[in-house]
């Protein structure tokens, strides 16, 4: 097989009975020695020697071959970036009778060995999917899944223990890495990808994308427009508040700002957890995103929203009914937060005070049809 992504074999032949093929000299450092002298690699390096993994391991499943023992140390990436994966010491025919050379034997190393192969079982292509499944997990966490003190908690392991999340582990990763690890490991083989070229076309789904920041106009429209369902919700819930309290104390505070402040806080919120935008973001196709890409957690949405709209602050915490200045301070804040924002976003790489206390930027929504 002769691909960019695969070790080249240049000869096969036997010397006084021993059998032997004579390899190419790939000059780089596998993928287990830089993990551990490293630490894990970041999203965009780990995707990328991935994709290209599975690329060659696509060639070999063309060609007939599964290599059966897909590991970190067997995948050599080169100076130029280029991954190579080596070492088909363990591959078999797919055409051939893919058992086992010998009953009741174990061949693959444990670690990264799939259920099937853990039950001396027949294993095909899928096999090397699950192999480099647990490869990603190692790269992205720096530490294998499955912590075992026995080879028979390990085996056990591949076989019952369901594959913990790593986004769980690296937060800052994106949520459809789960996705894809959690098929790729399938404990059945039928649950997994059919194909590498399937596997491949996954992972670039998962490749971080540019971060195309949203327009100052668009980020405005979209705050107007994310007012409106609020106001309208707003207004029901202040005729119902009014009618039932019949215009008590709690109805002129809760049925007015106090309501229409607390309404927008948990759409806003809500929808920029769940979702990373809101309806006018989504309208005008923007989305908050991490540094890293990624829609932010809950402990980075409120502070910026709290940074972004401090006239709510204002309107929860010191109603105009017992602060009578209470609604102008808000209104001077929220202008004064609008006004640097727009400084900072013409003077500092199009973001806002907003993102820049938080690390979050408005960008353009890429996954959006135009």
């Amino acid at each position: 097989v002769n691909h960019p992504n695969l070790g080249h074999i240049y000869f096969v032949g036997e010397q006084d009975g021993y059998h032997f093929f004579a390899m190419e000299f790939i000059e780089g450092q596998d993928l287990q020695a830089r993990v551990e002298a490293e630490g894990p690699l970041d999203l965009e390096t780990a995707l990328g020697v991935l994709a290209q993994a599975a690329e060659g391991l696509a060639a070999a499943h063309r060609a007939g071959v599964v290599h059966r023992d897909v590991k970190p140390s067997n995948i050599l990436v080169q100076i130029d970036g280029a991954a190579r994966v080596t070492d088909f010491g363990l591959a078999r025919s797919l055409e051939a009778d893919v058992h086992t050379t010998q009953a009741d034997t174990i061949l693959g190393t444990p670690t990264y060995m799939s259920p099937e192969q853990c039950r001396s079982q027949p294993a095909d292509e899928r096999a090397d999917i699950y192999a480099l499944g647990l490869t990603a997990w190692f790269l992205l966490v720096g530490r294998l899944p499955y912590r075992a003190e026995s080879l028979g908690e390990l085996i056990d392991a591949q076989l019952n223990t369901p594959l913990p999340s790593v986004v769980e582990e690296q937060p800052e990763l994106p949520e459809a890495l789960d996705e894809l690890l959690h098929r790729m490991c399938a404990k059945a083989p039928e649950d997994r990808f059919h194909t590498m070229r399937e596997v491949v076309a996954a992972i670039e789904r998962c490749m971080p994308r540019p971060i195309l920041p949203g327009s100052l106009v668009a980020r405005g429209v979209a705050a107007g427009i994310d007012l409106v369902p609020v106001a309208g919700f707003a207004a029901l819930i202040d005729i119902v508040v009014r009618r039932v309290f019949d215009g008590g104390a709690f109805s002129e505070t809760w049925g007015g700002s106090h309501g229409t402040v607390l309404l927008f806080a948990l759409y806003h919120v809500g929808s920029e957890i769940r979702w990373g935008t809101t309806l006018g973001k989504w309208l005008l196709q923007l989305r908050v995103l991490t540094a890293r890409g990624v829609k932010p957690r809950a402990r980075v949405v409120l502070p910026r929203f709290l940074i972004r709209y401090p006239a709510a602050i204002f309107g929860m915490l010191l109603p105009a009914s017992f602060i009578p200045w209470a609604e102008e301070a808000g209104t001077i804040a929220q202008l004064a937060v609008i006004a640097a924002s727009s400084l900072t976003y013409v003077a500092w790489r199009q973001r806002s005070v907003s993102d820049m206390l938080t690390r979050t930027c408005v960008a353009v929504d890429l996954e959006q049809d135009a």
